[in-house]
């Protein structure tokens, strides 16, 4: 299938899914409010990334203003942690035990995520599509939608060895954190596979306002190619480093920050050599153009972006789901969504591809869904793909390998 083709199928899919979510409501369920709620920082050191969080509610009520699902309609709660996990368990206790949430949809990081799966998994609580893609985050009532970092970082290594080095020297700037080192954990991975691979690990600190020495070590090692780890918020610095080390090398990082809006401040000497891992639909295709309205009636000042998308993403799970559950009148229930959840095999909408949740032969944790990826390259003021979506590498050892 080409790439018009596919976008075609997508759109169609999509437009169906969202047919069907509509519904006509019955008298019996009328006017049921379901509550969601969620945990993100809208304050604090990421606070970059509170738009996932934003998008998400967008999503909610678009669904809401459209009918809702077979009657019902949700109130979707989002809690301000300011990426801080402490505050996160306290945020979810009060959702849980007050708020009293039918289940927690696309919480924001992997700390905060990590710090409240003890809890969530204790009370059973469904918690749907965290924007993590560390594999210790799955769980038994706990459905990842992203890619596992470690897989992520050996796709990407993979790519730059095979595609993008001359000089076979590869640098991985990493946060020094449970994202960074597990990211890592790929990109040696993939590296210790290819003898011809010469690679520099550089870590740095979350927050870390001078990133100059960390680039300043990746230019001293030679590296025509540097893997970035980092949230948004590092990315730009890292690069503006390297412009003033006159240092420019081929750049390859996370879709998060693949931000019109960052990447527009950057100069062109930079942007034309960046490339992007991306398990999403592209901003600024037909593919996304439902979550565009959403966002533009309901968060107006909030653009669309590879952020925006990643929020938009859960709800389309957590709808399907809600979707099959309670098709036929039957009663929404936390064992019911799980139910049908785990009955998700290649899922696809036109925002993702090939969700699946389904128990597998041999795999102990089947929550961690593995979609198909692609890279894209910054060009013409936006992203281009350059390869197909694909599966990506499996890493010996991981969860679900």
């Amino acid at each position: 299938m080409n790439g018009h083709s596919m976008r075609f199928a997508y759109a169609a899919l999509l437009a169906a899914t969202l047919g069907s979510l509509c519904g006509v409501t019955n008298a019996q369920t009328a006017g049921k409010v379901i509550k969601l709620g969620t945990f993100a920082p809208e304050t604090g050191a990421n606070s970059g990334a509170y738009p996932i969080a934003q998008a998400t509610s967008a999503f909610f009520k678009a669904l809401n203003a459209a009918g809702g699902i077979n009657g019902y309609t949700f109130d979707y709660v989002i809690m301000d942690d300011q990426y801080n996990p402490a505050l996160t368990v306290s945020a979810v206790r009060k959702l849980v035990e007050q708020d009293e949430i039918f289940a927690i949809v696309d919480g924001v990081g992997t700390g905060p995520t990590l710090a409240v799966k003890p809890y969530l998994e204790a009370h059973k609580m469904p918690n749907i599509a965290p924007s993590t893609g560390a594999a210790a985050a799955a769980g038994p009532h706990t459905y990842l939608m992203e890619q596992d970092f470690t897989n992520e970082g050996a796709y990407q290594a993979r790519y730059a060895a095979q595609q993008l080095t001359k000089n076979g020297k590869l640098a991985v700037l990493y946060q020094n954190d449970d994202v960074g080192k597990t990211y890592l954990k790929g990109v040696q991975y993939e590296a210790h596979q290819n003898s011809k691979i010469e690679l520099t690990a550089i870590p740095f600190q979350l927050g870390t306002l001078d990133l100059t020495p960390a680039v300043s070590r990746a230019k001293q090692s030679g590296a025509d190619v540097v893997i970035i780890s980092a949230t948004p918020q590092d990315f730009a610095p890292i690069i503006k480093a390297a412009d003033a080390l006159a240092y420019t090398p081929k750049w390859l990082s996370l879709n998060s920050a693949a931000s019109s809006d960052i990447l527009k401040q950057l100069p062109p000497t930079q942007t034309q050599n960046m490339y992007f891992s991306v398990w999403t639909a592209l901003p600024g295709t037909p593919d996304v153009q439902e979550m565009n309205a959403a966002l533009a009636k309901y968060y107006p000042s909030v653009r669309p972006s590879a952020l925006t998308i990643q929020g938009w993403i859960p709800g389309t799970i957590f709808a399907e789901a809600f979707r099959r559950m309670t098709d036929g009148g039957k009663p929404p229930t936390r064992e019911g969504l799980m139910a049908a959840l785990d009955s998700f095999k290649g899922y696809s909408n036109s925002y993702i591809r090939n969700i699946t949740y389904a128990p597998t032969p041999g795999i102990e944790s089947p929550h961690l869904p593995r979609p198909h990826e692609a890279i894209t390259k910054w060009g013409d003021g936006k992203l281009q793909l350059v390869t197909p979506f694909q599966e990506v590498p499996k890493v010996a050892g991981q969860p679900g390998q």
